[in-house]
């Protein structure tokens, strides 16, 4: 009889060891499953968060106008542009300093941003005349004697940079340079790379303008959008940078820092097309001289992305790409013949 009582003892205890262990598994699983669920609960809201932005966000380009500089307007090329941009409708805060313009003309595209960092004029000149593209140049204009000296991007492993602590200048040294057109300091020049020649050309650069920090950005309303003293336009470095204009920012976030573009706000964003981007150097200096003679720039000039420009019944696509949220579109084809130096396009 005993023996029976601990057959049956022995069972229950099992069984009440299988039964704890059941709940354990039970527990464990159903705290899995709580934290499962409100992890991806919490994924699932900030996803519909991230969606509802993107969808919702984006730049909206109200209108596209051209610039031709050229007198008659007929005989020349549309050099500049201004890209008038706002945000959609419930749009969140959008920043201009991520945002990209794309630009193709069916030949060739190019990408454009707003320049944020500091900008190193030595090592710019040093690198871009080294593209072994004769289509490519820089040009040091001298405005009190309206004379010019252009160099060609063709100085292919001819280049070197060499700082010159006793004058305080960045010496950009380019080897076996041909000087066409007559002599430096006297006339228009150009310079372009020749195997076959010894002479050497030297760039001398203000270290002034191997920091230079201003932004191409103007905020109220302009006088003339296209007008050369805007900084918008003249604090332009690169020609792939864009500058931009605050026409209507009730609130001041379109800083030139981090501009925002938010609800309400209307800015015109400016960008060389063709001929060549100046850059005013204001009170550093850039010399060119070949050991003998020598001319000094106040204005450096580099060629634009597309040329000479767009011509006349020229298609042109493109976008304003904003870091999120749809992007703007533009779309012209460029009138049969240009009758004015402001051209409205889209």
């Amino acid at each position: 009889m005993f023996g029976r009582l601990k057959k049956r003892g022995a069972v229950g205890i099992g069984t009440l060891i299988v039964f704890i262990a059941m709940v354990l598994v039970a527990a464990v699983a159903a705290a899995v499953l709580i934290n499962t669920s409100g992890y991806l609960q919490q994924k699932a809201s900030s996803t519909g968060r991230e969606t509802t932005q993107e969808v919702a966000s984006g730049i909206q380009v109200a209108k596209v106008v051209g610039y031709d500089p050229y007198d008659p307007p007929a005989s020349g090329r549309i050099t500049k542009l201004a890209v008038y941009v706002s945000p959609n409708a419930g749009s969140a805060g959008i920043d201009l300093s991520k945002t990209k313009i794309v630009l193709s003309d069916g030949d060739s595209q190019a990408i454009f941003n707003y320049r944020t960092d500091a900008f190193n004029w030595t090592s710019y000149i040093a690198t871009y005349l080294q593209l072994n593209d004769t289509s490519k140049y820089i040009t040091f204009y001298n405005t009190a004697n309206n004379r010019w000296v252009k160099v060609i991007a063709n100085f292919t492993g001819a280049v070197n940079v060499v700082y010159d602590g006793t004058a305080g200048l960045y010496n950009v040294t380019l080897s076996n340079a041909t000087i066409a057109g007559g002599t430096i300091g006297n006339n228009n020049v150009t310079i372009y790379y020749d195997p076959t020649s010894s002479t050497t050309v030297t760039i001398q650069v203000d270290p002034n303008l191997n920091a230079f920090a201003g932004y191409a950005h103007d905020a109220g309303v302009v006088g003339n959008i296209f007008s050369a003293t805007l900084n918008a336009w003249k604090n332009i470095t690169a020609p792939t940078s864009f500058g931009l204009i605050a026409l209507q920012d009730s609130d001041g976030s379109v800083k030139a820092d981090y501009p925002t573009l938010n609800k309400g706000d209307l800015v015109a964003m400016t960008l060389f097309v063709g001929d060549t981007t100046y850059f005013d150097v204001g009170t550093a200096t850039v010399t060119i001289t070949d050991g003998t003679n020598s001319d000094s720039a106040d204005k450096i000039g580099v060629s634009a992305v597309f040329g000479k420009g767009f011509q006349p019944r020229q298609k042109i696509t493109g976008k304003v790409v904003p870091e999120f949220g749809a992007p703007g579109i533009i779309e012209f084809t460029t009138p049969t013949s240009f009758t004015s130096n402001v051209i409205s396009l889209q």
